[in-house]
């Protein structure tokens, strides 16, 4: 018969993007005369893109600390919250008539906005920042799990988003205006072609 194995192939993208090749194939292991019959299928190959996330605490209108997963967009002129955690934090709406475009130029219309209070789960840093609420801001993040484990990351360093490699969802995305403010100065090449962790 033939058994499935799995190879991963991670090296960094124009020096900021960390690219991770999934491909399958099979190899023949040993099975008794009578298992004659076999199949065969081509090896898959699929790439993703890894873009920043971070978890981070928001306040709710009482409050107290929940975890949320945020991604920052450097390109993105908004920040967006999804309108189930807003729910969540019992934070008021405000009520306005907003229209964004996506990267296909369709227009999104925007009719709610919230004010939130973030604040990081490693320092006392704290920030405010006024939302725009969406339904969905992206798919799960990233698009397929993989084994941190192919990194090499020194055991001292606290990761924003410790779960990084995990299909998970996400609830906020923090655009330009809080982008810069986010970073400090240090860097940490892990190998010679993988990626950069960046202190924040």
């Amino acid at each position: 018969m033939w058994q499935e194995t799995t190879h991963y192939y991670i090296y960094l993208h124009h020096k900021q993007i960390l690219v991770i090749h999934h491909k399958s194939t099979r190899k023949r292991v040993a099975q008794p005369l009578a298992q004659t019959l076999t199949t065969f299928s081509q090896p898959s190959h699929i790439q993703q893109t890894l873009l920043r996330t971070v978890e981070l605490y928001v306040l709710d209108k009482q409050g107290n600390k929940h975890i949320a997963r945020a991604v920052i967009d450097s390109a993105s002129q908004s920040n967006f919250i999804t309108q189930e955690l807003v729910d969540k934090l019992q934070l008021p709406k405000q009520d306005i008539n907003f229209a964004v475009s996506d990267i296909n130029q369709k227009m999104l219309s925007i009719k709610h906005l919230s004010s939130l209070s973030f604040i990081s789960k490693y320092h006392n840093y704290k920030f405010d920042l006024s939302c725009l609420l969406l339904n969905k801001i992206s798919d799960n993040l990233p698009h397929l799990s993989f084994l941190n484990k192919q990194i090499q990351i020194p055991n001292h360093i606290p990761l924003a988003d410790e779960r990084f490699n995990e299909y998970r969802p996400i609830d906020i995305l923090l655009g330009a205006d809080i982008f810069w403010d986010l970073f400090l100065e240090g860097q940490i090449k892990t190998t010679k072609r993988g990626p950069v962790i960046q202190n924040t």
